[in-house]
């Protein structure tokens, strides 16, 4: 065990133990009595009482009980259990001593955990309250040697959890070894186990015995604990804390915790987390704490986060470097030789670009003052609604209705006296004069805002409600400007565009504005741009030029005119002023952050030659100079005279340095670089970040993210961005997803179903799903298999495990490429593969219908596609409707022909409706016959088609909308969690975080729910043990309703469940 060297940040956190030799200042706890706390928690206790399930004996001692001397055996623990006061237990420890407080104590854990009241139970529980122990833990910490001893023996009954007595007395190993004999080991003993464990195999132990683990903030002090005690031991059990639940904040201060560690393996485990938030830093602050244990870690590690860590180290500190060379081994010593002797590979250009050389902020001219007219907008407010938003809208319905004789007076509700729910009721249920009262004075308030009713309020009264949505603004743009996206008026037209300066989510919402509003918000925008200088006439400006590029000049020039031939020829002046000289009062200096030297080379066209280190700072800021739509002008003349493939090369390795330094706020004009700059290759490497931010609270970079996607725009992009509209577990990322791939699809004039059949890449493969690739002599063939996972033959047709390393007689270029080929493939179809077959699972599931013409093109000609479809049997339908009947069954053979399930050969109409057949649509014969072609031609499924299980209901459940048969099922909360899989999601969380139910929303809107208890905590799914389904109901209709492939599909996951009852 090696020793940790902790700052005082660290040591402070540590929870003292008997023997520990720093001087620790314990915080005072304030005495509360055991009247004081029961008259303080007299009303809670008298509910608890009332309880059918609290035990009569605790009943009747509590209700006979002298408060001023209380009964030690059950009244004053079952106060301790249910109060978990801190304070109470120190007044007992002065009022009746160590021992006779210990037992008090000992016995408040038989009350079971905070969701049972004072329900007695037989054996004691480990609770998450931990002030108490602590208390004890810190109390015998100074006691005598002679009552320590006494106070040991009385934790050695069996009444006291062998937890908590390992807890409370650390120095005594038998107590220790009981406690971890425990088995499996719950998240809450883990965190109390951690402050007593001092050895690696103690350590060992318990991470091998506890199978989930849950860090927060609140278990650093166990950590900090751990680390004194066990030293780098301790390793092991963040690593283990990483695999399981760990929040952000917390994930940061392990990462801190093992910067101070010494060792190779500390390095490796940082090395892995250097994607999250905070990772990079702590790697930097280890290397600068310990250079010589992490130079050789980061330099032997192959990582891409290592090579990025080390190069900037070994470039910017090079007295460190050469302080430190002399302890290193020789391998890491030639990598960083190598990588000084990297930089700069490539000559410079004598001829390097010219906007460069003098960019147009050198030597700036101050422009004439422009003219300012003041003009009065006489413009009614307007509502511009995109296609079904404001029949979505009207479709919402309140948490609670209620008759309008319990409905709150409009003149209340409007004044703010009212709750959530009293207000939505209102919204909804009101009308006529008190509907437009209410409205007309309603003042929302910021939980409103969040609650999304102001939308509804515009769907439904219009202009009526325009009032209450400005005053909604005026107090907060950042919660209410969005509910203003549809509305266009002489007061939210300036401030729309004065948003376009900002950063985030309100330029977001400036730039929908203006989608939503187009050439209509011209002459709403022109008094703003005409008028005294300022943000709002900045913002306009803005505005009407992003408008100018979206559509034309001269129409905006035509919609000025209606303020007379003067502003009209002032805004043509406007539009026709250079972009390359629109530039900012303050050019942007360098972020303090950005280190140019890092970046690699940008060569220029042709690829023989590179820009000059000098010019690029001045590279980087044109980079600055763009905005959230577009980039400066002067940035796309340098991006013509460039190699594409090395430009996006260094914007990405700027990219890099920003994410090491955890994202600077100031500067997410990095990220929107990589939308203008970046390429295929940037897209495989942000989409995983962009699916992880929203877990690392980061959910409007993830937005931002999106953005990017859609700016790089290529098959590849879209393909990512559709698949985080379809899978990645954040639902308000995936929503923000949707609608990018809706605002696309619109565009095309297809649904977003459409577009995603046609964003699937072909990858570059001929129309048999292969691909060559070449290293000249020599030639290899990839394939791939019902799965889609690759495999390699080589022209013989012989296969191979493994792509070869090239030889001495190969063509070193085209092995190269050929290698970076396979590679890309690989990673690009292996995200492909997951998505398009849970898409085809999918149509099947919801039977989704396509068109012969469609379904040729995208499905069966598709080279990557075409390999899933030739393993399913297809079927034609009536209509496209989902319980339409099935009229026959055909499969796609090797040559793309159609045959039935006798082989014959079969004839897809051009006007047929196709579709996925699911066994429940085919007759017992017809499947027969399709499981024994499939089985000669050793056929194998993506997934489960012809072998799937065919559930249905029985005659009485189709009449009723509860299905009983499930009814106090008891499954593990993590078994509820995969059927997300199957499209079932969680309940809005209700009180103390906790989600009740399962939810299903059929094609219909009705919702098939699985209501649980106790439910599942957000955030720590198995907290509350084993889940058990109190019912499984339908919102409406009854279960006959539901067309028999879904009633399959549901009794499938409902069954499911049964394979893992607890």
């Amino acid at each position: 065990m090696t020793p940790f060297s902790l700052p005082d940040k660290w040591l402070n956190r540590v929870i003292p133990w008997r023997g520990w030799d720093r001087p620790q200042a314990l915080k005072p706890i304030e005495r509360v009595s055991a009247r004081d706390c029961f008259e303080a928690q007299s009303v809670e206790i008298d509910k608890e009482l009332a309880r059918s399930s609290t035990t009569d004996q605790v009943r009747d001692s509590i209700s006979e009980c002298d408060w001023d001397i209380p009964d030690l055996k059950l009244a004053l623990p079952a106060l301790l259990g249910f109060s978990g006061s801190v304070g109470l237990l120190a007044w007992t420890l002065d009022t009746y001593g160590t021992t006779p407080a210990i037992q008090a104590w000992a016995q408040s854990t038989h009350f079971g955990s905070w969701y049972r009241g004072l329900t007695y139970q037989p054996d004691p529980a480990v609770s998450w309250r931990t002030a108490q122990p602590e208390l004890l833990r810190q109390t015998l910490a100074t006691l005598p040697e002679s009552e320590y001893r006494l106070a040991v023996t009385e934790l050695r009954d069996p009444a006291i959890h062998p937890v908590h007595a390992a807890y409370i007395a650390p120095t005594e190993p038998d107590l220790i070894d009981a406690a971890l004999s425990l088995t499996p080991i719950d998240h809450l003993s883990f965190n109390l186990l951690l402050c007593t464990v001092k050895t690696q195999s103690q350590v060992h132990e318990l991470v091998v015995n506890t199978p989930t683990i849950y860090t927060r903030l609140s278990s650093m002090p166990s950590f900090a604990t751990a680390a004194v005690r066990a030293g780098t031991a301790v390793t092991e059990a963040i690593a283990a804390a990483f695999k399981n639940e760990a929040d952000t904040d917390g994930r940061v201060e392990l990462m801190d915790l093992l910067a101070h560690c010494p060792t190779p393996e500390a390095f490796r485990q940082l090395l892995g987390y250097a994607g999250a938030r905070g990772g990079y830093g702590a790697i930097r602050s280890a290397l600068e704490r310990h250079p010589s244990v992490g130079l050789p870690a980061l330099a032997h590690s192959g990582t891409e986060a290592a090579a990025v860590e080390l190069q900037a180290y070994v470039l910017t500190q090079p007295e460190q470097i050469a302080t430190a060379s002399p302890a290193l081994d020789d391998a890491t010593r030639a990598t960083i030789e190598k990588i000084t002797a990297m930089q700069d590979a490539l000559p410079e250009s004598d001829s390097p670009p010219t906007i460069l050389l003098n960019p147009p902020w050198i030597g700036r001219k101050k422009s004439a003052k422009p003219p300012v007219f003041e003009l009065q907008a006489e413009l009614a407010v307007a509502f511009h609604w995109p296609p079904g938003e404001r029949e979505r809208l009207l479709a919402r319905q309140p948490t609670f209705r209620f008759t309008p004789q319990y409905m709150p007076s409009w003149q209340r509700l409007a004044e703010g006296g009212y709750s959530d729910w009293q207000m939505e009721g209102a919204l909804v249920e009101l009308s006529g004069d008190d509907a437009l009262a209410l409205v007309r004075h309603w003042a929302p308030t910021a939980r409103y805002w969040d609650a999304g009713w102001l939308p509804y309020a515009l769907a439904r009264f219009g202009v009526d409600a325009y009032p209450a949505a400005v005053r909604a603004l005026d107090k907060s743009a950042v919660a209410a400007a969005y509910t203003l996206i549809p509305v266009r008026s002489h007061e939210v037209a300036p401030r729309m565009a004065e948003f376009l300066l900002r950063r985030g989510k309100l330029r977001t919402v400036a730039l929908d504005w203006l989608r939503c509003h187009g050439l209509d918000a011209v002459a709403y925008l022109v008094p703003a741009a005409l008028g005294k200088a300022g943000a709002r006439r900045r913002g306009a400006e803005a505005a009407l030029r992003r408008l100018a590029a979206d559509h034309s000049r001269v129409e905006i020039v035509d919609r000025a005119r209606s303020y007379g031939e003067e502003p009209a020829a002032a805004i043509a002046v406007l539009l026709d002023t250079e972009p390359l000289t629109i530039l900012p009062a303050r050019i942007p200096a360098l972020p303090p952050w950005l280190a140019p030297q890092l970046l690699p080379q940008v060569r220029l066209s042709g690829r023989q030659s590179a820009l000059p280190r000098e010019l690029v700072p001045a590279l980087i800021t044109m980079c600055q100079l763009g905005d959230a739509g577009a980039p400066y002008p002067g940035l796309e003349t340098v991006a013509v005279l460039c190699d594409p493939g090395s430009l996006a090369q260094w914007a990405w390795a700027l990219f890099q340095q920003y994410r090491r330094m955890d994202y600077s706020s100031k500067d997410v004009w990095v990220l929107r670089l990589q939308g203008w700059l970046g390429d295929d290759d940037t897209v495989r490497s942000l989409s995983p970040l962009i699916q992880a931010w929203p877990g690392e609270s980061a959910h409007q970079r993830a937005v931002a993210g999106l953005d990017v996607l859609s700016d790089i725009g290529t098959d590849v992009a879209l393909m990512h961005l559709y698949r985080i509209s379809q899978k990645v577990p954040f639902k308000a990322l995936r929503a923000k997803a949707a609608d990018k791939i809706e605002q696309i699809a619109d565009e095309l004039e297809l649904t977003p179903e459409q577009l995603g059949d046609r964003l699937v890449p072909d990858f570059g493969l001929s129309p048999q799903g292969t691909v060559t690739l070449d290293f000249g002599p020599r030639q290899f063939i990839v394939g791939f298999d019902e799965s889609l996972k690759p495999y390699l033959t080589d022209a013989d047709d012989k296969p191979r495990k493994a792509l070869p390393k090239p030889a001495a007689t190969d063509d070193p270029d085209l092995a190269a490429a050929a290698t970076k080929q396979f590679s890309a493939l690989k990673k690009d179809v292996r995200g492909a593969a997951s998505d398009q077959i849970a898409r085809l699972q999918r149509a099947m599931r919801y039977q989704r219908r396509f068109g012969a013409a469609d379904f040729r093109a995208y499905f069966v000609s598709h080279p990557l596609v075409g390999v899933l479809v030739r393993r399913l049997v297809w079927g034609t339908y009536e209509t496209a409707e989902p319980n339409s009947p099935l009229l026959q069954s055909f499969r796609v053979a090797e040559d793309n022909s159609f045959a039935d399930a006798q082989d014959n050969p079969f004839e897809l109409d051009e006007n047929a409706v196709v579709g996925v057949a699911h066994p429940a649509q085919l007759s017992a014969e017809l499947l027969a016959a399709w499981s024994e072609l499939f089985a000669d031609y050793e056929l194998l499924q993506p997934f489960p088609q012809l072998s799937r299980p065919v559930y249905r209901l029985t005659d009485s459940e189709k009449f009723t909308n509860v299905l009983s048969r499930f009814d106090k099922l008891t499954v593990p909360s993590r078994v509820l969690l995969g059927l997300a899989k199957q499209g079932w999601n969680r309940d809005t969380p209700a009180d103390a975080g906790v989600q009740n139910s399962v939810i299903q929303t059929l094609p219909s809107g009705a919702e098939v729910s699985i209501d649980l208890d106790p439910g599942i905590p957000v955030g720590e799914p198995d907290m509350l043990g084993d889940q058990t389904i109190q019912r499984v109901w339908l919102s409406s209709g009854t279960y006959g309703d539901i067309d028999p492939v879904l009633i399959s599909e549901i009794l499938a996951d409902l069954t499911e469940l049964e394979r893992h009852r607890s």
